[in-house]
């Protein structure tokens, strides 16, 4: 209690010197307890609060002061009003002191505390700061174009993760967003809906555009223009730094606008969407997942079109032959542990859109879709895709496959 009293007395003193300090516009006593304060949170509060009651014209001042710190002050007896004590001009010049003294402290205070980030460039960028950039961003690139403003929005090395495809850099970006303005030039987003905190934002986004210009596609394929609105939606998460974008992380339905502008074809219905969608249920639960090969027989039809992954390039199955490459060879023997998870399972028209997570482990060598015998190496295999269905009396005659590049083709070629 006695080292408490006596630190506190030690406080009174140096609080009493601040103020005749202040008086006589002594700076350099000023700074020696504001250095002082730096280390100690209650003298700090203590010179706060004389600054304040100073810069106010208060009267008493330290009897003011210490009475808050529950502590009676030593030199009450020699305090009198400070305005009996100087000419106007001398208040006049003391309240000036005061103001830089107060300015000097908070600065100190804010240096203290910030140098680090001050030292190494970062931006003392808010939340709201990230997401007013963001929304720019949006603006001037995607709804106008102005590509040579990506510098203005971007890190040097940001990197766009687009569903599962990393596009890295300024240059491939715009290639991007110039690729898909010239096939929809009136290509406009809106941001529905943000949210942010710290260095992350999060924006939904609906927009899309006329199909009016030739699209081409990742594979080389030209897409002449069809006339058609499309209609995307996406999911964007931002990292923020030094007050730019680093990285992005967009997810969106990238099946979606290629049916929209009619890469993949339109049939006539023979079959309603909840039968069709049934059959397609049977076939996950029975087959894929429950390895009965007879339901393969019954759902497909005798002869039909498997499309290669992402291209329009196709295979004419058997039904046999599908069997002995897909079922047999790649799912049973290949991943006897193999599970599919149904993400989603969705209708229209002759089609149904089979969204799906599949998870095994590599034990045995097994023949890829491509061609290509891929090694066990007992590692963990997993990758997300869409199977797109087309049916004809209650038959499968087409099927559309689209997943997840990068981790497909590593797998392919026997690097993971």
């Amino acid at each position: 209690m006695t080292d408490q009293k006596n630190l506190q007395l030690r406080r009174e003193k140096l609080v009493h010197r601040y103020m005749d300090a202040l008086e006589r516009g002594d700076i350099d006593a000023l700074l020696a307890v504001l250095r002082r304060a730096e280390r100690d949170p209650i003298l700090e509060q203590m010179v706060l609060d004389v600054n304040d009651a100073y810069c106010n014209e208060q009267q008493a001042l330290y009897s003011m002061v210490m009475s808050n710190h529950k502590e009676k002050p030593m030199f009450v007896s020699d305090l009198y009003p400070l305005r009996n004590r100087h000419s106007y001009r001398g208040y006049a010049l003391s309240l000036v002191v005061a103001t830089i003294a107060v300015l000097l402290f908070t600065g100190g205070l804010i240096y203290m505390n910030y140098r680090q980030n001050l030292s190494t460039g970062v931006w003392f960028q808010t939340a709201e700061d990230n997401k007013a950039l963001f929304l720019r961003y949006n603006e001037e690139i995607w709804n106008k174009g102005n590509v040579a403003s990506l510098g203005e929005f971007l890190t040097p090395d940001h990197v766009r993760h687009d569903n599962g495809v990393d596009i890295s850099g300024h240059e491939a970006l715009g290639q991007m967003v110039t690729g898909f303005r010239t096939a929809f030039p009136d290509l406009h987003f809106d941001i529905v809906s943000m949210a942010a905190e710290g260095d992350e934002v999060w924006a939904y986004s609906v927009g899309g555009g006329t199909h009016s210009g030739p699209m081409v596609l990742p594979d080389g394929t030209t897409v002449p223009p069809s006339g058609n609105k499309v209609d995307i939606r996406a999911m964007i998460r931002g990292r923020f730094e030094s007050g730019k974008i680093a990285e992005l992380w967009v997810e969106y339905d990238n099946l979606s606008p290629f049916q929209q502008i009619g890469v993949v074809p339109e049939v006539s219905t023979l079959a309603t969407e909840a039968a069709n969608k049934a059959i397609i249920q049977r076939l996950f639960d029975e087959a894929m997942n429950g390895g009965n090969l007879d339901i393969v027989e019954e759902v497909y039809a005798p002869t039909f079109k498997w499309y290669r992954p992402n291209t329009s390039f196709h295979v004419t199955y058997n039904v046999l032959g599908w069997i002995e490459d897909w079922f047999t060879q790649a799912l049973a023997e290949g991943f006897p542990d193999h599970q599919f998870t149904l993400e989603s399972l969705t209708a229209g028209g002759d089609k149904v859109v089979l969204h799906y997570s599949f998870i095994a482990t590599r034990e045995r060598d097994v023949t890829s879709p491509m061609g290509r015998v891929i090694p066990a190496t007992g590692g963990e295999i997993k990758w997300e895709g869409v199977i797109v269905y087309r049916l004809e009396a209650g038959k499968i005659v087409e099927e559309w496959w689209y997943w997840d590049n990068p981790t497909i083709e590593r797998i392919d070629l026997g690097a993971s």
